[in-house]
């Protein structure tokens, strides 16, 4: 297991650029560190299952989000996950960076060819993730993460019912994903009216 306590205190002196600390630091010591943490903390509580259950057509595509980003949520808004994600990123370590793309590439791009296919838009394949989507996506993210800044960094108050927030951002990233696409994706689609397809979930029909 990972010492959480050895970790930070390895990030908070590098974050410092303390150049003595540096000099009599052995590198390889510090990656196998956070190559350690970054397995334990991120990659061992990645869900498979859930990330399938995503992209399960069978179910309404917002029922499909909501039960999504309440267990995501769970782990996210965790005390030592958040504070060890912050951390990373304040001290320049790969980890925060290793888990965005981690998040991009299993998360943001089923999403969106998901809506796509639910709002009855071309794939990802054959029509490339535009910027509007990406940025929707971050301002999702972005809302349920700073939840856990508002609890473990400020100690503020935070929603007494966790999950019926994360609910409510929820219908408005699809509401805003709806308008979203049909504005910036038409612009981009060949001149003839393009065919709903048949992958579209049943919340849609």
């Amino acid at each position: 297991m990972y010492d959480a306590s050895e970790f930070s205190s390895y990030v908070s002196k590098w974050s410092a650029r303390s150049q003595r600390y540096q000099k009599n630091m052995c590198a390889p010591v510090l990656d196998a560190l956070i190559d350690r943490v970054y397995e334990e903390v991120f990659l061992r509580r990645w869900s498979p299952e859930r990330e399938a259950a995503l992209v399960d057509r069978s179910r309404p595509m917002i029922d499909r989000l909501k039960v999504f980003y309440i267990g995501y949520a769970e782990m996210v808004l965790e005390y030592k996950w958040s504070r060890i994600y912050l951390f990373s990123g304040l001290a320049g370590a790969s980890i925060s960076r290793r888990y965005i793309k981690l998040v991009i590439e299993r998360i943001f791009r089923p999403v969106i060819n998901e809506l796509r296919c639910e709002f009855g838009f071309p794939p990802i394949e054959q029509l490339e993730i535009t910027e509007p989507e990406l940025e929707l996506m971050w301002s999702l993210h972005g809302s349920i993460f700073y939840i856990a800044v508002r609890q473990w960094v400020y100690r503020f108050p935070v929603p007494s019912d966790i999950n019926k927030t994360i609910e409510q951002l929820v219908e408005g990233f699809y509401a805003n994903a709806k308008n979203m696409m049909q504005k910036v994706l038409s612009r981009n689609l060949p001149s003839y009216v393009y065919e709903k397809p048949k992958c579209a979930s049943p919340s849609d029909s």
